[in-house]
């Protein structure tokens, strides 16, 4: 009796044991890509990878399985679109072992995957393909013509002696960096034995890292048919910390596998779209925190330096707006309409009395709306500043045509007056990269006039304060059209009129090609400026300062 007790206890256990080996524990990950802070705070775009266990996206999420923080501030998320929703193209960069060590059944494998994944690429993508082995080569440069890269990749062979992994890497994310900096989709892939052999051993594991994460290029990598668990351990570490993945492949059927997680993977990478409040950008890094959630799971991650542009903050509007009057009175027109028609299909014998009392009402109620409405038009008059034209003629200039450089005093670089705190008045400014900035001058103020400097901060100038009187003057890249020149091919020849009106600077637009932009807003009319209004005149952005 004992020895059957004894082994029941032993299968129950054995029942237990198998049980726990074959189910996984259920979670998901969380993996931060990049940030897109080019309309912060209005519109940012984090690029965020979800998936399971078993390495398959996580799929439905939507705003409300997200969180997105920016310096303590978490935003309003407003959408979550996946890549592949979004109709983009992706831009792929593909590195492919050709040392000896990936001779024959390696060699051909990994060519064949590769060759499945062109088929797959969509109208919209292109891909470029390096070979590194002695030396990191270029075997097709981007392209979507699949015939062209199926013939590159066919063409490949191991036959070099070294492996220069982290060299070819490199090369790989200089080729596509641009391609990141421009905000297209991106990604990286790396297909090897995880060995480096460079005899220069100018490149590391962690020079490749830093470079991935900076341009925010997702790299995924794929260790196939080593032996050397150390040599693979180089592919996880660059997979799992640039925001990409490793996919660790034993055999032909696995690889090939993996190369379809892979673009799943990639085309379910969520857009998080959302809107920072009350927080001002300075073109500063900021710390990012990143959560997801779906039914009892949950998923963190925090990014360090996230970059932002110089830009006022926001504030949450309230949306408990009370109904206008005029849409009250409507609205109650409405109501009493309905119930005198009901009355006349009740009652045919008062029909023409309350015909006559629903026409007189009817009246009575668009005096009212007439009257509601002249009423809201004057308070909104009342209320916006009066803002006279400024299209005037451009203010005389104390410079000859044929002397940019400017006569009278010796002050700043290229003979024109420096004021304090770096200010250029009349003649010329040395800017970066050794370009002359012109600035034309106009009349100065009378006693007790104010002073507006554009205090550049982000830009080819930035660290610039270009001072403009109560004269005003024209802001472009011409010196023949603008009186105030900024050097800069993002400015337009005639881009802005800065004036003077009733003790008021305005700024005002000239059909610029780049528009400008006032506390991030882009102003059809001439607008006010107040001290500390932050602007964007083509590529320089910064802040109004009144003196």
């Amino acid at each position: 009796m004992k020895t059957k007790i004894q082994l029941s206890i032993l299968t129950l256990v054995g029942v237990f044991l198998i049980f726990s080996a074959t189910v996984r524990p259920q979670g998901i990950t969380l993996k931060y890509i990049k940030t897109d802070a080019t309309e912060f705070p209005q519109k940012t775009v984090s690029a965020l990878m979800v998936y399971d266990n078993y390495g398959k996206p996580v799929l439905g999420l939507g705003p409300s399985n997200f969180t997105a923080i920016l310096d303590g501030k978490q935003g309003e998320i407003l959408a979550t679109p996946t890549l592949g929703s979004t109709g983009k193209g992706l831009y792929t960069v593909l590195c492919i072992d050709i040392s000896g060590s990936m001779r024959g059944k390696p060699m051909e494998d990994s060519k064949n995957a590769v060759l499945t994944y062109i088929n797959e690429l969509g109208a919209k993508d292109f891909l470029a393909i390096f070979s590194y082995g002695d030396d990191a080569n270029l075997v097709a440069d981007f392209s979507n013509d699949k015939d062209y890269l199926r013939k590159q990749v066919k063409g490949l062979a191991a036959t070099d002696q070294n492996t220069a992994l982290f060299y070819g890497a490199d090369k790989g994310i200089e080729k596509i960096k641009d391609k990141a900096r421009n905000n297209e989709p991106v990604a990286m892939i790396i297909l090897g034995d995880g060995d480096n052999q460079s005899s220069g051993g100018a490149y590391t594991v962690d020079d490749v890292i830093f470079k991935a994460k900076k341009e925010g290029i997702p790299v995924f990598t794929f260790g196939y048919t080593s032996g050397n668990k150390q040599a693979l351990q180089n592919l996880e570490k660059i997979g799992n910390e640039t925001g990409g993945r490793y996919y660790e492949s034993l055999n032909r059927q696995q690889l090939d596998e993996n190369f379809k997680l892979m673009r799943a993977n990639i085309l379910n990478i969520y857009m998080v779209t959302y809107k920072i409040y009350d927080l001002e950008g300075k073109g500063q890094d900021v710390p990012g925190v990143f959560k997801v959630n779906k039914d009892t799971w949950s998923a963190e991650v925090v990014e360090k330096k996230i970059s932002l542009p110089a830009a006022g903050s926001i504030k949450k509007e309230d949306n408990a707006e009370k109904l206008p009057l005029l849409w009250i009175i409507i609205a109650g027109g409405v109501v009493l309409i309905a119930v005198v028609v009901t009355l006349l299909v009740l009652s045919s014998k008062k029909k023409k009395r309350l015909a006559l009392a629903a026409e007189e009402r009817m009246k009575e109620l668009e005096r009212e709306a007439a009257a509601a409405k002249a009423e809201a038009a004057e308070k909104r008059q009342n209320q916006e500043p009066e803002v006279k034209s400024t299209k005037e003629a451009l203010p005389p200039t104390l410079i000859e045509e044929s002397g940019l450089g400017g006569a009278g005093s010796t002050g700043a670089p290229g003979g024109g007056a420096y004021n304090a705190g770096g200010a250029y008045g009349a003649g010329g400014a040395t800017g970066a990269g050794g370009e002359t900035i012109i600035f034309r001058a106009a009349p100065k103020p009378g006693a007790g006039g104010n002073t507006l400097v554009l205090d550049i901060k982000i830009g080819e100038l930035a660290g610039k304060q270009i001072s403009i009187t109560t004269a005003g003057g024209v802001i472009g890249r011409s010196a023949n059209e603008a009186t105030i020149v900024l050097p800069v091919p993002t400015v337009s020849k005639k881009h802005a009129r800065i004036t003077f009106v009733n003790g008021q600077f305005f700024i005002e637009d000239l059909n610029s090609s780049n528009g400008v932009f006032v506390n991030t807003a882009k102003i059809s009319a001439p607008v006010p400026v107040s001290d500390g209004n932050s602007f964007k005149i083509g590529g320089c952005e910064g802040y109004f300062r009144i003196q």
